[in-house]
């Protein structure tokens, strides 16, 4: 029964990367299940054994990064509430992330252009405990940063936003970025050092003028 549930964990696990980098590459509407089987090398009965639908592989796709994120994120809160803690936590657990899943800010964009794309993941994702989780945690932390005079005059959601933008345009932007910043992207140095410099930049808007150093 061991030996049955681990090859299943690794059966779905290979179903789940090659149906990342399908949809990545093709988009939910252009990918197919017989190519998503052919890349994690099973058989297509097999894959609509674990997932019935594309809409469902597609979905488990997004969630499992989501709560990995959210796992990782709420498991090791601040020990502190000072701001610059508080945003290396976030910095370093999303960018992690994404740099070990480099593939699902390109499905994410697709979602983003074509119409209606996010509707299909909005109730399933947006809505779902895990993202709620998330949303709490985050809130939670800028709440506290709040009422500890840390925030200034800074709007959290705004700051959240941007930086948000900041960390996935890294990603998405790449092959522009690159082009005129190569020691920044073409280096895990370079990756190391736009972290700190997000840390740093965001630190000081969160720092209220009276706590500036």
């Amino acid at each position: 029964m061991e030996k049955e549930t681990k090859e299943t964990k690794d059966t779905q696990a290979k179903i789940m990367e090659a149906a990342l980098e399908e949809f990545a590459e093709k988009g939910k509407d252009g990918a197919r299940m017989q190519a998503i089987a052919d890349r994690a090398g099973v058989n297509k009965a097999l894959l609509h054994y674990y997932f019935h639908t594309k809409n469902d592989l597609h979905l488990a796709v997004i969630r499992s990064f989501f709560q990995s994120f959210v796992l990782r994120l709420c498991s090791k809160p601040p020990v502190n509430q000072d701001p610059e803690t508080v945003v290396r936590l976030f910095v370093d657990t999303y960018m992690g992330m994404i740099q070990q899943n480099p593939k699902f800010p390109r499905i994410m964009m697709r979602l983003l252009i074509a119409p209606g794309g996010l509707e299909g993941i909005k109730s399933e994702i947006f809505a779902a405990p895990d993202f709620e989780k998330l949303r709490t945690f985050l809130f939670g932390q800028i709440g506290a940063l709040q009422a500890l005079g840390h925030m200034g005059d800074v709007d959290p959601q705004a700051a959240l936003l941007s930086l948000l933008g900041s960390m996935i345009f890294y990603f998405i932007g790449r092959p522009v970025v690159s082009l005129v910043f190569p020691d920044i992207t073409e280096s895990e140095a370079g990756f190391e050092r736009y972290k700190a410099s997000l840390v740093t930049i965001f630190t000081r808007g969160f720092l209220s003028e009276g706590r500036q150093p």
